[in-house]
């Protein structure tokens, strides 16, 4: 009987160490841009400004997105993603003609763009913008 309490004892504690360390384990965090993020932005003609951008993949390889108020625009643009780098081809967007370039924080956490902004047809100028997960 004594013999049979100390089984089921070590069972009982061997069972209870396997459920801890699986809490433990958790889902890894997914490796997307996909969402929504906070950023802050230096513009050569309008200076520093704070405002939200919404990311979705136009495909399943999660190689094509969509950013929604890029820009500070109500419009959204497109571009490409390969590894961390992003690529946003030149296109219009609200009447502001942008073209550049981006990259993704290894952690998935932090975008960074540089990009031309041109509203005026005139050549623009240079807009760097930092974005972090809106949490």
């Amino acid at each position: 009987m004594l013999r049979s309490k100390h089984i089921r004892n070590i069972i009982l504690l061997a069972s209870a160490t396997y459920l801890a360390s699986c809490d433990q384990i958790g889902t890894p965090a997914p490796k997307t841009i996909n969402g929504e993020w906070k950023c802050s932005e230096t513009h050569y003609e309008t200076g520093k400004s704070t405002y939200y951008i919404s990311i979705d993949y136009t495909d399943s390889t999660k190689k094509g997105i969509q950013i929604y108020n890029f820009n500070n625009l109500s419009g959204s643009c497109s571009a490409t993603v390969s590894g961390s780098n992003i690529t946003i081809p030149k296109q219009t967007v609200d009447k502001h003609v942008i073209v550049g370039s981006g990259t993704i924080s290894s952690d998935y956490k932090t975008l960074n763009f540089d990009y031309n902004d041109d509203p005026f047809g005139d050549g623009g100028g240079k807009v760097t913008t930092i974005c972090t997960r809106n949490q």
